[in-house]
């Protein structure tokens, strides 16, 4: 008895093993669960002020291309602060879209709604094209 109960029991763990290895089996089961919508950081409306601002100054050193906000870029009339802080955000985060690249202390928030199309936000002079990366 004991003997067909060890080798029922090594049978399943060789099948659960050899499926893991080839990576059959988790391939198929991982397909349905896969979102199929895109996500952008930015700027939570409801930070203070100072936290975004050190925020944004901290991406711009820490990896996020800043250029375009220069002077002579191509994003340097977004004067409004929200929007920059979202596209710095934003830049931060597709580099390495994991969540907690897009927290920055409480100052991001992550959305589905594409902020440069969206009602939803306010930002007024938000002219450029967001990248996004599909999970």
């Amino acid at each position: 008895m004991k003997t067909k109960m060890l080798i029922t029991l090594f049978a399943l763990i060789s099948v659960a093993g050899t499926s893991e290895a080839t990576g059959r089996l988790a391939a198929q089961q991982n397909t349905s669960i896969i979102p199929t919508y895109s996500l952008w950081c930015v700027e939570n409306p409801y930070a203070y002020f100072t936290r975004v601002i050190w925020n944004l100054k901290w991406a711009c050193k820490n990896g996020a291309d800043c250029s375009p906000l220069a002077k002579g870029g191509r994003c340097q009339d977004l004067d409004y602060y929200r929007s920059r802080a979202s596209y710095v955000f934003n830049d931060y985060y597709q580099k390495n879209p994991i969540p907690r690249n897009c927290d920055f202390g409480g100052a991001a928030v992550l959305t589905i709604q594409d902020p440069s199309n969206s009602k939803h936000f306010t930002f007024e002079k938000i002219k450029l094209k967001i990248t996004r990366v599909p999970l």
